[in-house]
């Protein structure tokens, strides 16, 4: 299990960042970029849905209900790619679960970035998020 990555190391991040994207394909990158840039928070790590939640930036709160959303439907990104199934375990599901009674506290980035990627999941049709001024990792 890898350790949380510090803020400050970006190589590591990119690396990690660049892992975990690699079996997706081309419309669920660029949905799950969305919602990563929206929410301001970075991935590590591509075993298991738990280590991907462990290594997120603490650029937000542990008890963020846009954090846990996020990590949601990552967790559906990569179940629905068909390549990542051993991804998707009992944790993400339960996560999934909570996720349906945190909707109306999401900030106006979660549910910006909420409403994008469910428009993704739901029509597999490629999105092009908008230019980001910058990403943070």
């Amino acid at each position: 299990m890898s350790e949380a990555i510090e803020p400050s190391d970006h190589r590591a991040q990119r690396r990690h960042f660049s892992l975990f994207f690699r079996a997706l394909n081309p419309a669920r990158k660029n949905a799950a970029i969305y919602i990563l840039r929206d929410l301001n928070i970075a991935v590590g790590g591509t075993r298991e849905i738990g280590e991907i939640a462990r290594n997120y930036s603490n650029s937000l709160a542990d008890d963020n209900p846009d954090k846990d959303l996020a990590i949601g439907h990552i967790a559906r990104l990569l179940d629905s790619s068909g390549k990542n199934r051993s991804l998707w375990n009992v944790e993400a599901v339960d996560i999934e679960e909570r996720n349906r009674e945190k909707r109306a506290a999401l900030t106006p980035f979660g549910r910006e970035a909420l409403l994008e990627i469910e428009k993704i999941i739901d029509s597999g049709v490629p999105f092009r998020p908008r230019k980001p001024d910058k990403f943070v990792f």
